[in-house]
């Protein structure tokens, strides 16, 4: 492999990981603020739960606000002209949390996504786009995602075992949605009860 491609190949691994911890940190205010959620992945032989919970993590809480690109050749968006080379933005905080587009959009709900079974079949959700759209061959997609969403699984599932303690109190949840790398403004303490 040549030294490029390495490049290009160890930031598709490295993106996503840091991606995890950004949105790790929500998964553990989500759990604080949804306890039912935490009983509901423990008690899981399958793991949907806790990748459903990741999902809606992921639409809940977006990474970035937009991401800006240049259009590659002339095209047209609902009537507005838009010419090859002029800049755009895709809105995730918007389009992740849009009405037209989602039931009850304000509400952090992983049930929206307990149909769904593997994240190739999340990506068919048109609006659900909290590392890119499209496919990830031909559009774009955040190479890396599949590698996140497994891991934001993970980390789920281990926030959400019985001896782990999430603080509750003096969180704040607030968080920038003008914020690259958006996180909770107080972060977030877990600590771990000893087996002892």
């Amino acid at each position: 492999v040549d030294a490029r491609t390495a490049g290009i190949e160890l930031q598709n691994l490295t993106r996503p990981t840091v991606a995890v911890g950004f949105f790790a940190s929500f998964a553990a205010v989500a759990l604080a603020e949804n306890p039912q959620w935490r009983t509901r992945i423990n008690e899981s032989e399958t793991g949907r739960e806790a990748f459903a919970f990741a999902q809606e993590v992921r639409r809940f809480y977006p990474f970035v606000p937009m991401f800006p690109a240049k259009a590659t050749k002339d095209t047209e968006f609902e009537g507005c002209p838009i010419h090859q080379g002029q800049r755009v933005i895709l809105d995730f905080v918007g389009t992740l949390h849009s009405a037209e587009e989602w039931d009850n959009p304000a509400s952090f709900d992983p049930e929206r996504f307990m149909a769904y079974e593997t994240q190739s079949e999340a990506e068919t959700i048109k609006p659900f786009i909290p590392q890119g759209g499209a496919d990830v061959r031909t559009g774009h997609r955040c190479p890396g995602e599949k590698i996140a969403v497994t891991a934001l699984s993970a980390a789920v599932e281990a926030l959400a075992r019985p001896e782990v303690r999430i603080s509750a109190e003096a969180i704040d949840t607030n968080y920038s949605m003008t914020e690259i790398l958006a996180r909770p403004k107080s972060g977030v303490r877990v600590t771990v009860a000893s087996s002892s």
